[in-house]
């Protein structure tokens, strides 16, 4: 059962329905739930079906567990055919979120050559040819790069300006420098060669619009896949309900606009909190959108944008998991105590509608 408990919490939120159905029994003696969970279990569709046939809890040795209405449960393979959901496009379990072990944003502090390894910078190229990094994405997989959608809705002004996404990067930690590594006195590894990227299409949510930046969420496809290795990653997606609670630990990271006021070459991590609605009401924030911020100054610049708003999360095995909940949006200004990032959660649909193969 220990493999399950991380699944069975969401369960414990549900109320304690009461249909008519029969054969209301432990969810450990229903094979056909237990075999949901197990190749399942970060599917949006197993919560809804394992929330619809919950039917009570029991202490059970000191712990609450829940009981299903077994015979309600489609049979797994009758159900759906293995294979067929966009879910499986994306990274198994074990292959997203964790970083190697051991291992600038506002009030930022330095990262680990492997930490954040699914953070992606994106490179401009304007009608004059000047490069310029400008916006930042998150590795979903090994061909798809999250981001705002801001990043990448420009008109012909902009675009000739500042110019248009060029170049999708995977590996960098200092932009100073062609390769990475420590010091001798402190191991005297280096990174792996950069991966980088072309992008083959962008998809801009259809709804985004500027008006308080609403639906600021886009996907990039890369030209290629993605190799994974300590240095490149993918994060995983919130395909489960994530509860967080007021000023909960959340973590940011980015090669943006320092306290300085200068951009950092090298990629920064800060720690925030996560805040009620009611501390960016001056935004408007709706429920596609999460507030988050710090009364030290660690917040989101303009270098920042699209990068991710990360949470942890302990798994049945005790490995710490990095989960996107959202994409660096708007603030008020460069190290101010809010800012708006986008609900990931609220746009899994939209993901795994437009991702393919």
């Amino acid at each position: 059962m220990i493999k399950y408990q991380a699944f069975i919490v969401i369960l414990l939120e549900v109320l304690n329905l009461s249909p008519t159905w029969s054969a209301c029994i432990f969810i450990s003696d229903c094979p056909v739930a237990l075999k949901y969970i197990d190749k399942r279990r970060h599917d949006p569709t197993t919560v809804a079906l394992l929330q619809k046939v919950h039917c009570g809890l029991v202490n059970k040795g000191g712990r609450l567990v829940p009981k299903v209405w077994c015979d309600q449960i489609p049979d797994f393979e009758e159900n759906r055919q293995e294979g067929n959901s966009k879910v499986d496009l994306l990274p198994k379990q074990d292959e997203c979120g964790v970083q190697a072990a051991g291992s600038k944003i506002t009030q930022g502090e330095r990262t680990d050559l492997e930490d954040f390894p699914w953070l992606a910078l994106f490179q401009y190229k304007n009608r004059t040819n000047h490069l310029a990094y400008r916006c930042h994405g998150t590795l979903i997989s090994d061909r798809y790069v999250l981001t705002a959608a801001h990043c990448l809705s420009y008109n012909s002004a902009s675009r000739g300006k500042l110019g248009s996404l060029d170049k999708i990067i995977l590996g960098e930690y200092d932009t100073s420098t062609a390769r990475d590594c420590l010091p001798q006195q402190w191991g005297g590894y280096c990174t792996d060669p950069l991966q980088i990227f072309s992008p083959e299409t962008i998809h801009i949510h259809p709804d985004f619009g500027t008006d308080n930046a609403i639906s600021d969420i886009a996907l990039v496809r890369l030209n290629k896949k993605a190799t994974f290795s300590d240095f490149v990653k993918p994060i995983c997606l919130p395909l489960e309900p994530i509860s967080l609670k007021r000023h909960e630990p959340l973590f940011i990271s980015g090669w943006g606009i320092t306290e300085k006021k200068t951009s950092s070459t090298i990629k920064l991590k800060a720690r925030i909190l996560y805040l009620s609605n009611d501390a960016c009401s001056l935004y408007g924030v709706d429920r596609t959108q999460i507030c988050a911020g710090s009364n030290t100054g660690a917040d989101t610049c303009r270098g920042d944008s699209g990068g991710p708003l990360m949470v942890t999360r302990l798994t049945p095995d005790r490995d710490v998991k990095n989960i996107l909940i959202g994409i660096v949006s708007y603030g008020s200004k460069c190290g101010g105590s809010s800012a708006i990032y986008t609900n990931v959660s609220t746009f899994i649909k939209w993901i795994l509608d437009t991702i393919h193969e």
